[in-house]
C-alpha cells in the first residue's frame, strides 16, 4: 500500500467529513492508500454520526476510538497511535481542519523514492496566506521513520517533531508534491470561509466548489 493518511479529530465532525472527502476527491485513481481517523470516545457527535464516513466504496477508511488524555496537548500521542495502526509505505499527517486542494496527490507521491526523504505538499494555504516549498503542518514520511519519537517528545507540535527529527537531526532531503496543496484553517477563522462540501454533488462539482472558494480568498 502506498500511503496511510492519518487524521486526529475531536468535536469537528463536519470539517472532518470535508477533510476526508477531499483526500478521496483529489486522488487520481482507485485508492492505493488508506485513511485512518482517530476519534475521542467522549466525542458525542462523532459517536452519533460516524456512519457518515462510510461513503468510500473501497473500504479503505478505518476508525480508532481512544481516550481524551490531555486533549490537544496529547496530539503527538494520538498520531503515534495512528502510525502504529498504519500499513502504508508513507504516512501523511493531516488535521481535521484541512482540505486537500489539488488532484493526483497519490500519483505524484508514488513517483518519490522514500529512502531518507521527507515530503511536503508544495502549497500550504493558512487562512488567507499562501506559502510554497516550506515545512508545513502536513508532513509525509516513511512509516517506520520515527519509531516512538512522537511519544518521547510529546505535545501538540507533531509537524515540528517530524521536521526536526528527520530533516534537521538526520539530514534527510525534503521533496515537495508538485502543485499539491492543503488549505488549513485556524480556530480563529470564520467558519463561513471554510469551503463547505455539498455531499450530493459529484466529485467534479465538489472540486470546482473548492477551487471557486480558493479563488475568492486569494
Amino acid at each position: 500500500m502506498l500511503c496511510s493518511v492519518l487524521i486526529a479529530s475531536r468535536n469537528r465532525f463536519d470539517k472532518l467529513l470535508e477533510c476526508v472527502r477531499s483526500v478521496y476527491d483529489c486522488a487520481s485513481k482507485e485508492p492505493d492508500f488508506e485513511v485512518i481517523v482517530r476519534l475521542h470516545k467522549s466525542d458525542e457527535e462523532a459517536s452519533r454520526r460516524w456512519v457518515e464516513l462510510n461513503f468510500c466504496r473501497w473500504n479503505s477508511l478505518h476508525l480508532i476510538w481512544g481516550a481524551d488524555h490531555a486533549g490537544h496537548q496529547s496530539l503527538a500521542r494520538f498520531y503515534q497511535e495512528l502510525i502504529d495502526a498504519a500499513k502504508g509505505d508513507w504516512c501523511w499527517h493531516l488535521h481535521d481542519d484541512m482540505v486537500v486542494t489539488s488532484e493526483d496527490w497519490n500519483g505524484k507521491l508514488a513517483q518519490i523514492n522514500n529512502h531518507r526523504t521527507l515530503v511536503q505538499p508544495e502549497i500550504h494555504r493558512l487562512n488567507h496566506s499562501v506559502y510554497r516549498d516550506t515545512s508545513g503542518p502536513a508532513p509525509i514520511h516513511p512509516r517506520k521513520a520515527l519509531g516512538s519519537k512522537l511519544l518521547e517528545v510529546g505535545g501538540p507540535a507533531t509537524d515540528m517533531i517530524v521536521f526536526i527529527e528527520l530533516a534537521v537531526n538526520r539530514g534527510w532531503r525534503v521533496e515537495f508534491l508538485e502543485s499539491v496543496g492543503i488549505w488549513h484553517f485556524s480556530p480563529l477563522e470564520s467558519s463561513s470561509r471554510f469551503p463547505q462540501y455539498n455531499h450530493q454533488l459529484t466529485r467534479r462539482q465538489r472540486m470546482d466548489h473548492i477551487n471557486e472558494g480558493l479563488g475568492n480568498h486569494r
